[in-house]
């Protein structure tokens, strides 16, 4: 992926809500993304974020969603950022491929912001 891109700072959509993912959001926040969505195909427990970045949860600029299916994303990001731990025949990258979304790891997202 291009990093200008990235600079341009629109829609993001991390996958994976693990570590790296939540370390993700909390950067391109940071960074001033228009919107960042984290969603993860698990039932995770989002308190400790709900509680972290209620502002941006409250203004829309943050969403968070668990037991994602590809039939649930209506906008389409501007990028997406792939967790490590998600396996290249999952749904998320068959979805992005689907719909030609330029996808990132996590490290390649933060190398291209600094």
């Amino acid at each position: 992926m291009a990093a200008e891109t990235l600079l341009l700072k629109g829609r993001v959509l991390i996958f994976g809500a693990g570590r790296s993912g939540r370390a993700t959001v909390a950067l391109a926040l940071k960074e001033g993304f228009d919107s960042v969505s984290l969603v993860d195909e698990a039932d995770l427990d989002f308190s400790d974020f709900s509680e972290r970045f209620h502002k941006e949860l409250e203004s829309g600029r943050l969403k968070l969603q668990t037991n994602w299916k590809a039939s649930d994303q209506v906008d389409l990001p501007d990028f997406v950022v792939m967790s490590p731990g998600i396996p290249h025949d999952a749904d998320p990258y068959l979805f992005c491929m689907e719909n030609e979304l330029p996808i990132c790891g996590d490290l390649d997202f933060a190398f291209c912001l600094y």
